[in-house]
């Protein structure tokens, strides 16, 4: 038994052969249960919005290549001492409560002992510092829901301060 269709291009094959089938065939499926009206309708506001999708993707890919490569360079003019920054900064939960940030350590610079989170409203320019933490993971206080609020780590040892992550924007 077939089983049915979970990617993209499979589901938009799947819309074409129905749609090419129902056109060629009104004698077979006289009253088809979804009209090739509301199919091609469907199929027409897809396309160009999946476009649009995976054009934001591939810019999102490229930025974040692009933000890797300035990292990596601040981290090569950073003082031996000095923690570089930290590395994939998400947003592994939020709920109405909750928010779980979770990072990597530094990949280059010097080792960090703790770690400074910050906050701020994401039409601020302040940061302030919400939490310290020896881990690569915490959980705060979530902001009210619908305010976007962003989220940096600094790495940090004995010596210093290291340069501030990119941020994570909660909504």
């Amino acid at each position: 038994m077939d089983e049915f269709p979970t990617t993209e291009a499979e589901i938009v094959a799947l819309a074409m052969r129905l749609i090419h089938g129902l056109k060629a065939n009104p004698e077979v499926f006289p009253n088809p249960p979804v009209s090739v009206a509301d199919l091609e309708a469907a199929l027409d506001s897809f396309l160009p919005s999946n476009k649009a999708a995976v054009e934001a993707d591939a810019a999102l890919a490229e930025s974040t290549a692009a933000a890797v490569l300035a990292r990596d360079e601040l981290a090569e003019m950073l003082p031996p001492d000095v923690p570089g920054p930290v590395t994939v900064l998400s947003l592994a939960k939020q709920d109405n409560k909750l928010i779980v940030l979770t990072w990597e350590p530094p990949k280059v610079g010097a080792p960090a002992t703790s770690y400074r989170v910050y906050r701020r409203a994401a039409d601020e320019s302040e940061w302030e510092q919400v939490a310290l933490t020896r881990y690569t993971e915490i959980v705060l206080n979530g902001p009210d829901r619908g305010i976007p609020v962003e989220y940096r780590v600094v790495a940090f040892n004995q010596a210093q301060a290291g340069p501030p992550s990119s941020a994570v924007t909660s909504l």
